[in-house]
């Protein structure tokens, strides 16, 4: 049995996730979202969506991005890992 299948499925009470702080940077980065703008989601089920944020920071690093907005974005990589039901997007 794979190791996802062997993960227990939590009722939204039990769930110890990190919480979203109010007024987050994903808050504030969507409230300066264009009506046309093109914007692309990953979500924390996503198996490929851990390394695709590493890679945006290396290269944003690379390219001037402030470190304490690079520790957001690993943060939320990390709690991708560890998001109890990952699969890989249909």
């Amino acid at each position: 049995m794979s190791e996802d299948k062997k993960r227990r499925k939590y009722p939204a009470e039990e769930r110890d996730w990190p919480k979203r702080p109010k007024n987050n940077s994903n808050d504030r980065v969507l409230a300066k979202v264009g009506e046309k703008e093109p914007i692309f989601t990953l979500r924390g089920q996503d198996k490929l969506a851990p390394a695709i944020i590493k890679l945006w920071v290396q290269r944003a690093v690379q390219n001037g991005l402030p470190k304490h907005r690079a520790d957001e974005a690993l943060a939320i990589a990390e709690a991708m890992e560890n998001w109890p039901t990952r699969k890989f997007p249909d």
